[in-house]
């Protein structure tokens, strides 16, 4: 359920669906034609268009217009394209981490680097194993060791036993602090 105090409820409410009403007329009963040319500014083939067609999907659902849901069955909202991808090559990343880090770089005398040596870490497990920001907090033996189902032993990400750097992903993100032993410890420049 929504609460209408919570920004990221809010705001996850309007990217869904308030970005797409806002454009019908706010005096007239929900119509096939105002939802049609909502529909018709969306480029074929976009994501834009998937999602605004499922909005009004649900419009039409919560309204129960069984004719303007028949209509928005038929429309192709099969994405083709697609926006594009930035990349960064091993060399681009470690001048950026030179940077970050102040080898290559002056910087200000607030710079809190903890804190950057902790992103950066992140940052680097993400290139290093191809991993969502998500998944690197899913790490399951980032600081201790792992025990699967089996009984098998998985050492923990910072451990001289595990050699091959071994990470075990977890189905949710856990809680923790990096500590200034871990940040690099799977990564050698």
């Amino acid at each position: 359920m929504r609460d209408r105090n919570n920004p990221s409820d809010v705001s996850s409410l309007y990217d869904t669906y308030g970005r797409f009403y806002k454009h019908l007329p706010q005096d007239k009963i929900v119509n096939l034609s105002d939802i049609d040319a909502v529909i018709g500014t969306k480029g074929k083939g976009t994501k834009t268009l998937k999602l605004a067609v499922s909005a009004m999907k649900k419009l039409a659902e919560i309204n129960r217009i069984s004719h303007v849901s028949e209509k928005l069955q038929e429309i192709n909202v099969t994405q083709t394209v697609f926006a594009n991808l930035q990349s960064i090559d091993l060399e681009e990343f470690l001048c950026w981490r030179d940077k970050t880090l102040g080898i290559t770089a002056s910087l200000h005398k607030n710079v809190h680097m903890d804190v950057r040596k902790a992103w950066l870490w992140v940052f680097s497990v993400q290139i290093v194993y191809a991993l969502r920001v998500s998944e690197v907090f899913a790490i399951k033996n980032l600081d201790k060791p792992f025990i699967a189902k089996d009984g098998e032993v998985i050492p923990s990400l910072d451990s001289p036993l595990n050699t091959f750097n071994t990470i075990v992903i977890g189905e949710e993100t856990i809680a923790f602090c990096l500590q200034s032993r871990l940040y690099f410890s799977a990564i050698s420049y």
